[in-house]
């Protein structure tokens, strides 16, 4: 999984790259500091599915997967080992890993209507470490 960088410049975004004169650790460390000044709820999609999103959308929704808020409601209502999809950068999808839940997830990024499209893709973290992606 990679991690991007960007700078918020008004009405446009703008990428770092390594030909930028800038210190990535300390962007790294700016960059996860702000990231977890901002509160989000995970919430079940359905009383029905054990599938979980942010109660609110927002374009920083690909971002706050990363804060420690999240990962620890994760952790809590899913488990160690779980399924996450990042459709577009206003929605994350969230389930506990099993084959149901793959093809559930893989239905459900087609349905998101975002237009900022991140990934197509289901992705596997077991015990907060190894991502791998599984469809």
């Amino acid at each position: 999984m990679d991690v991007l960088y960007v700078t918020d410049m008004g009405e446009t975004f703008r990428f770092f790259t390594t030909d930028d004169d800038v210190d990535f650790s300390v962007l790294e460390r700016k960059a996860m500091e702000n990231i977890n000044k901002m509160t989000a709820v995970l919430v079940s999609l359905d009383k029905g599915l054990q599938v979980f999103t942010l109660r609110h959308t927002t374009d920083f929704a690909s971002s706050l997967f990363l804060s420690s808020s999240i990962s620890r409601q994760i952790r809590e209502k899913v488990g160690e080992d779980i399924l996450f999809a990042i459709p577009s950068t206003s929605s994350i999808l969230v389930a506990k890993y099993n084959y149901y839940n793959e093809r559930l997830l893989e239905h459900l990024i087609k349905c998101d209507s975002d237009p900022n499209k991140v990934s197509n893709s289901v992705y596997r973290r077991k015990n907060g470490m190894h991502y791998m992606k599984v469809c």
